[in-house]
């Protein structure tokens, strides 16, 4: 029961891992793009086969680029905008991830509340 509920917290990063780099494509310029997106990784870390947290990891810059600062310049700077790629994307994806959850410590509920 448990390697299944692993493994589908480990297909919800990998899949939210490529729409979050999807969004930096589709939110950076043409030039900055190609090394922020490719840096983007996602690991699950697990404890007796369930899983515990999702880890997601980039270039530091991603923290700027969302929060739209540059160099010598600070946050709401006029000359750098906000470039949010991060957070929606999370939001967007999360109801999703909250559902493997549910469906499986359902399982595992009704797995040990069930006589022998």
């Amino acid at each position: 029961m448990g390697i299944e509920f692993v493994k589908g917290v480990e297909s919800w990063g990998k899949q939210t891992k490529s729409e979050l780099a999807k969004k930096v494509r589709a939110t950076a310029s043409k030039d900055s793009t190609g090394y922020l997106a490719k840096s983007i990784g996602s690991k699950v870390a697990s404890k007796q086969q369930s899983p515990q947290s999702v880890r997601f990891t980039f270039e530091r810059y991603g923290v700027f680029f969302e929060k739209g600062v540059g160099k010598y310049r600070g946050i709401l700077s006029a000359q750098v905008k906000p470039k949010p790629w991060f957070n929606p994307t999370i939001d967007n994806q999360i109801e999703e991830l909250a559902q493997i959850a549910a469906d499986n410590m359902a399982a595992i509920a009704a797995d040990k509340l069930t006589i022998r």
